[in-house]
């Protein structure tokens, strides 16, 4: 019988901290889908229960499939899983659940695979990529990822908007951009998007425009503290540098319906 040997380092270590050994459903040269639901189940126990144990900043692993004289038939590094996880139907939440498995590693932070991509990037990608359906779960693994240390998100959203073009879903992304996913490069982003197509998209589009920035804003407030500052104090940091980015698109009644949607949030939590 073939078998698949999951080799999972954590921290960085030189050897495999923990190896798992599941039988193979068939000896196909390639992954079916009930193995790679396997293989998505033992790495979802394993970081689950791992950060249980210990801190927890990198984890990564290697998949070898072996026939039954152990000799080796195929490799796949963690970076290419995913790209065979997505061939099949029906895994969507299992590598959902991946992803939220490698959030909150030491300090509260996203798990790493190495020193340059956040662990669950290679699942979430494959996902966008297969469908535009999953942006909003894009958009989600963003808010988890640390933006002020920016690697490589900024030229997989651009990949994004072109695979799709401008649409509501783009939009939304492009919006969380300039907001809840900011980052390092999130001014320079919208900028670019604005020079390539996005402004014409949002005049063609301003109500659909309106409403989706009222969104991201409202999620965003959620997150400033609404208690021991000025209700103007609370406004003005919502309103303050780059969304003069989008004032122009901006009618003086969304302007003012936004407003009065942070106002009542302020003076719901303060009690006013």
């Amino acid at each position: 019988m073939h078998t698949i040997k999951i080799s999972i380092t954590i921290n960085g270590t030189d050897a495999p901290s923990k190896e798992t050994i599941l039988n193979k459903s068939s000896n196909t040269a390639f992954l079916e889908a009930p193995d790679t639901q396997s293989i998505l189940s033992t790495l979802i126990n394993t970081v689950t229960a791992v950060k249980k144990e210990q801190k927890v900043y990198e984890f990564n692993y290697t998949i070898t499939h072996l026939d039954a004289d152990q000799n080796i038939i195929n490799t796949i590094e963690c970076y290419d899983f995913f790209d065979e996880v997505i061939k099949h139907d029906g895994l969507a939440p299992q590598i959902i659940a991946y992803t939220k498995a490698t959030d909150h590693g030491e300090y509260d932070s996203r798990i790493w695979l190495d020193d340059e991509t956040p662990a669950g990037t290679c699942a979430i990608l494959a996902l966008v990529t297969n469908d535009i359906k999953w942006i909003p779960e894009y958009i989600t693994f963003l808010r988890t990822c640390d933006l002020d240390h920016e690697v490589d998100q900024s030229g997989d959203i651009s990949t994004i908007v072109e695979q799709y073009g401008w649409c509501e879903a783009t939009l939304s992304l492009a919006i969380s951009r300039l907001f809840s996913c900011h980052g390092q490069h999130g001014t320079e982003d919208i900028e670019q998007m604005l020079s390539n197509g996005l402004s014409d998209f949002v005049q063609e589009n301003n109500p659909l425009f309106a409403q989706k920035l009222k969104e991201e804003l409202h999620y965003t407030s959620k997150s400033l503290s609404a208690t021991n500052q000025s209700k103007q104090s609370y406004i003005d940091e919502i309103f303050k540098d780059d969304i003069v980015l989008f004032l122009d698109y901006l009618q003086d009644k969304t302007i003012t319906n936004i407003t009065n949607d942070l106002t009542y949030i302020w003076e719901t939590i303060n009690n006013k």
